[in-house]
């Protein structure tokens, strides 16, 4: 049985073959940082606390993440990816958000 992480990482690979989404998200938020929650609805961006973020630079999110672990960041404390889902060709990520 494959684990969670490389179902979802092999995904991702036929959705999008030049992004590994799940890894880079995976790396921003190593087990302790915490963000908001967000959607991928079938394009190449998501929504991450109200800021649409364009996949192919994910600058915004890792200056966020920075900002979380110096805890410079006033809203959350860290995040944790719970799932993603597909439906209707609507890509869902559930996270788990630790408010301040």
């Amino acid at each position: 049985l494959k684990s969670e992480s490389n179902l979802l990482a092999g995904i991702f690979d036929k959705r999008f073959e030049y992004f590994d989404i799940f890894s880079k998200v995976k790396s921003l938020f190593p087990d302790g940082v915490k963000l908001d929650s967000f959607e991928l609805e079938g394009k190449r961006s998501f929504v991450l606390n109200g800021s649409t973020i364009d996949l192919k630079s994910l600058d915004k999110v890792e200056e966020m993440v920075a900002d979380i672990e110096r805890g410079k960041n006033k809203d959350f404390r860290r995040v944790k990816l719970m799932s993603v889902d597909v439906e209707d060709g609507h890509w869902n990520f559930k996270m788990e958000a630790f408010l301040r």
